[in-house]
């Protein structure tokens, strides 16, 4: 969300699910909850060997989910 005045470096982010997909073919592989915080600190995604792997900074600690069954 962009907050007025509409400029770029004012940007006001409202947090919300983060939702993992694969590509080819297109399907939901999960969603990573948000859990009521303000805004989510750090993200990072890891996939590889059929497996995608997130963790997210939110509420002061790490959280880490795991999602399978990515298909080649």
């Amino acid at each position: 969300m962009i907050a007025f005045p509409y400029i770029v470096d004012n940007y006001v982010y409202k947090g919300d699910d983060v939702v993992v997909i694969q590509v080819k073919p297109l399907r939901l592989l999960g969603i990573v909850p948000h859990r009521g915080t303000k805004f989510t600190r750090g993200l990072a995604v890891n996939h590889r060997s059929g497996k995608a792997t997130v963790m997210v900074y939110q509420q002061d600690r790490w959280e880490h989910y795991d999602f399978n069954h990515i298909q080649p």
